[in-house]
């Protein structure tokens, strides 16, 4: 008998694209037996047990190294990541799995065979680029960790993060990987597409706790 394979379901986008307002949509649909996970929480904690160096990649961003270079250098730490992720979801019996972040790239799971994956992946995008401009340019006020020293710099943190969500599109585009826009319905579409490709995934519908099905979403 085939083992049973693991819905993962990975997330990507750059700062202020609307991860953590996806996530919380995501949490409020989705059962206790659904894991939703932040890679930046992840990440801290992967910072605060492998390396003190200030240059290790867990300890530097985008925002300070060239676009291409910081995304071969963390396709080194987020596979670890995930997989101890994933085998933390099968001890407590729990199969599907959804995680956000800016670090989940394209191709990041493609050498984990055991356990065997049932993978999909979204790009978030919001294609007003004023609208993004905006969100990011009020974010220091809603993130934990992003500040802004000045006006100019807050300009060149916005262009460096553009910067990057371009790549990730042109990843997406090139790897074939669908891209949702960032709004009231993400969550769905995301569910839709994860129940299609397993049972495991137990959608809750919050308002009066009914069980319900991918088509009922």
């Amino acid at each position: 008998m085939s083992e049973e394979k693991v819905n993962v379901c990975l997330v990507s986008g750059a700062p202020a694209v609307g991860k953590s307002t996806l996530a919380k949509n995501l949490i409020e649909l989705v059962s206790s037996e659904v894991i939703v996970a932040d890679m930046d929480v992840l990440r801290r904690m992967y910072r605060k047990t492998t390396s003190n160096d200030p240059n290790h990649i867990l300890n530097k961003s985008f925002f300070e190294m060239n676009i291409p270079e910081y995304i071969a250098q963390i396709h080194e730490f987020v596979p670890d990541a995930l997989s101890a992720l994933i085998t933390g979801a099968q001890q407590t019996n729990r199969k599907s799995i959804i995680v956000l972040g800016a670090h989940v790239l394209p191709g990041t799971l493609d050498k984990i065979i055991d356990p065997p994956l049932e993978i999909t992946q979204y790009i978030l995008n919001i294609n007003d680029e004023q609208e993004y401009k905006n969100r990011f340019m009020g974010s220091d006020k809603t993130h934990p960790t992003r500040r802004f020293s000045s006006h100019k710099d807050a300009y060149l943190q916005f262009n460096k993060a553009q910067e990057y969500q371009n790549a990730l599109l042109y990843l997406a585009e090139k790897l074939g990987i669908p891209i949702v826009e960032s709004d009231e319905m993400a969550a769905q579409t995301i569910l839709r597409a994860m129940q299609a490709k397993s049972a495991h995934l137990i959608i809750v519908k919050r308002q009066n706790h009914e069980q319900t099905t991918g088509k009922d979403l």
